[in-house]
């Protein structure tokens, strides 16, 4: 995760660039404060704090979309852990979103409160607690006639932290229930809220079971509501066409095909492209970086390792664009604004000192003229 790295690099040089300033400005606000000057700068504090509070915040947020069982948890493993963490399969079947990411100690928030743990073990026992809560109120909402299950704005989002040194980037996962376990009203709510939070959606989608033309409206609307330059579309086990190439590849054109189809339908006009689509076999490259020395297995590591290096590179560049770039054009204005405000003034005081020199010197002729006159009122008296 290079890319991640000079990424936070150049954050935190953007961060202390801010604090740089924001220490300049505190000190000429003393000396204007002694000096009785008209300096006041805490309105431009406070937007160059909120930068900093805006860059302290920042995480890279990925959410990842899939039907249940289409290996979702496991390419999450691969893409960011290199190891079997999310085996809970956390989120698939609640209607929740869960936003992991990295913090010195096991801890969750929800509903506004704070609960830690001493362990990851711990926290998979107190989801699975929370996913049985929700089932539950979704078995007595079908006794009752309810027909979607409906959920409050506090239980929307749950946040995960925990000291996993991958996380530790500044990545934050957003993963999502699987498709096939709520209403689709409420998953298409839950998944534009996502969408709208992250910086990459990846939508991963099982190659091997082919699909049904329900799943291609319902996909067809959801890539739709992802824009272009932060989708990237996955077809997963592809080891199930092994050494059949060919095959997949005219599957996932034939998947691309028919959703662009529906996408003209619609009248959408961001038609997916072949360079969106990435072939993968998550659970043989998660094997591999595992450790496991098999030819076979090693090809499906590669594979991923240049997934990988498109996808941190495309997110960087998203990432550079549309946040880092704002934060600093930003912060320039608000050093054009401040030093207009200083040039302004310091004209001003040159007018007035200007000013104040000619009045002096009109007020040391007449002066003069004065002594004059006296002088020659001396000389006739």
């Amino acid at each position: 995760m290079l890319d991640l790295r000079v990424y936070n690099e150049e954050k935190f040089k953007i961060m202390e660039g801010v604090k740089s300033y924001i220490n300049k400005l505190q000190k000429c606000y003393q000396i204007s404060q002694s000096s009785k000057l008209p300096l006041n700068f805490n309105e431009h504090i406070e937007k160059l704090e909120k930068i900093i509070q805006s860059l302290s915040d920042d995480k890279v947020r990925i959410s990842v979309i899939a039907e249940v069982s289409n290996g979702k948890s496991t390419f999450l493993n691969a893409l960011v852990f290199k190891d079997k963490i999310l085996e809970a399969r956390i989120g698939e079947t609640t209607a929740r979103l869960y936003h992991i990411s990295y913090a010195p100690n096991y801890f969750v928030k929800y509903k506004g409160k704070e609960q830690r743990f001493s362990n990851l073990e711990e926290i998979k026992e107190y989801i699975k607690k929370l996913n049985e809560e929700t089932l539950k109120k979704a078995e007595t909402q079908k006794e009752t006639g309810g027909k979607v299950l409906t959920i409050s704005e506090d239980e929307l989002s749950v946040y995960i932290y925990m000291p996993l040194e991958n996380l530790k980037h500044g990545i934050e996962i957003i993963d999502t229930p699987g498709f096939g376990t709520l209403n689709e009203e409420l998953m298409m709510k839950f998944i534009q809220k996502a969408i709208n939070e992250s910086d990459a959606v990846i939508t991963v989608f099982d190659i091997s079971q082919g699909m049904k033309k329900s799943e291609y409206e319902k996909f067809s609307k959801l890539l739709a509501m992802i824009r272009p330059d932060k989708r990237y579309i996955v077809f997963n086990k592809v080891d199930a066409y092994e050494d059949e190439s060919e095959n997949f590849e005219r599957v996932g054109r034939d998947v691309i095909n028919e959703m662009n189809k529906i996408l003209k339908e619609q009248n959408y006009s961001g038609f997916i492209e072949p360079k969106q689509l990435f072939y993968l076999s998550a659970k043989l490259a998660l094997q591999g970086f595992m450790g496991l020395n098999d030819e076979r297995v090693q090809k499906y590591k590669r594979e991923f390792e240049k997934f990988e290096e498109v996808f941190w590179n495309d997110v960087i560049n998203y990432k550079q664009n549309e946040f880092l770039s704002t934060k600093r054009e930003t912060f320039k204005r608000v050093e054009e604004i401040v030093k207009n405000e200083i040039d302004s003034i310091y004209k001003n005081l040159s007018e007035q000192l200007q000013a104040l020199k000619s009045e002096k010197e009109a007020i040391l002729r007449k002066q003069e003229e004065i002594n004059k006159m006296a002088v020659s009122l001396e000389n006739k008296a």
